[in-house]
């Protein structure tokens, strides 16, 4: 029975961990109106040289690299599978952590 118990503990952690992992990423990735408005804004700095194609990709991985928690915030209410990923992940967390609690309380 111990076996058995650390197998599914183990398992939903892992997967636990994964869901909240695959919501995270669902919820950062960008929309399509994001991305088309990017390549509307690179095409134009394209347009007028390579440098200002240049500057504005420097100044795009900058704004991405302070940006995640306005992009987490604003995808959120708009993105009900990555939330369900991620209820679902903590749910198998939550499995994992009673497993795990059981196994201790019984074996003290």
């Amino acid at each position: 029975m111990n076996a058995f118990l650390s197998v599914v503990g183990v398992n939903a952690a892992m997967v636990g961990f994964g869901l909240i992992f695959g919501g995270y990423l669902t919820r950062m990735a960008p929309s399509e109106e994001e991305d088309e408005e990017m390549h509307g804004d690179y095409r134009e700095a394209r347009e007028k040289s390579w440098m200002h194609a240049l500057w504005f990709s420097f100044n795009y991985a900058a704004r991405a690299r302070v940006s995640w928690l306005r992009i987490a915030v604003t995808h959120w209410p708009r993105r009900p599978e990555a939330r369900r990923l991620i209820y679902y992940g903590a749910i198998c967390l939550i499995i994992a952590a009673a497993v795990g609690f059981r196994f201790e309380l019984f074996n003290s």
